[in-house]
């Protein structure tokens, strides 16, 4: 690819994020697409945002995107097949460039839970209140952030997301997010 082209590839979230911040009630929605291309060690694209700077939900982004890209064919490359993305994405997490959980997440995606049937997403039901917990933790927050926001104990927020870990068989919260996202239950 040559330079300038790579260099417009770069700064997409940059625009993406101007552009989005110009309609009116999409600032935070707008901050989080202009994660795309980032990398946890400060290595993606023009923010160069690493570590803690980088909001869970950009982690997601970013690492979700870089999977997708990867299975989509580029005039420099083939098309990495799932497991050959997978693979990947783990080595780079466990680079440091990518969050593990999501990664991890990622990989245990499978064609049937990218594009969920109705009849997946029936099966598992989430009650009001675990709904409720996982879209905050899916944000990041912390159980006791969860617990004052619903008015509830911090123990009780731990109560549902095992509740919510166990449905959805998933053991991390970035995978618990990810699934529930997929599945349209939060």
């Amino acid at each position: 690819m040559i330079p300038a082209a790579r260099e417009q590839l770069r700064l997409a979230p940059y625009w993406t994020l101007r552009a989005l911040r110009e309609v009116g009630g999409l600032e935070a929605e707008a901050e989080i697409a202009s994660y795309v291309g980032e990398r946890l060690d400060g290595s993606g694209s023009f923010r160069g945002a690493a570590g803690a700077a980088m909001p869970i939900e950009g982690q997601v982004l970013a690492a979700a995107s870089a999977w997708i890209a990867m299975q989509s064919p580029r005039p420099w490359r083939a098309a990495l097949t799932p497991e050959l993305a997978g693979a990947v994405l783990a080595q780079e997490a466990a680079a440091g460039r990518f969050h593990a959980g999501v990664a991890q997440a990622l990989r245990g995606l499978r064609e049937e839970a990218v594009l969920p049937s109705i009849s997946t997403a029936a099966r598992i039901s989430l009650s009001e209140r675990e709904t409720a917990v996982l879209r905050a933790i899916s944000q990041g927050h912390t159980n006791k952030e969860v617990a004052r926001q619903l008015e509830i104990s911090p123990r009780t927020v731990g109560t549902h997301v095992e509740s919510a870990f166990r449905k959805l068989s998933c053991t991390t919260r970035a995978a618990a997010a990810l699934k529930a996202l997929t599945l349209r239950l939060i």
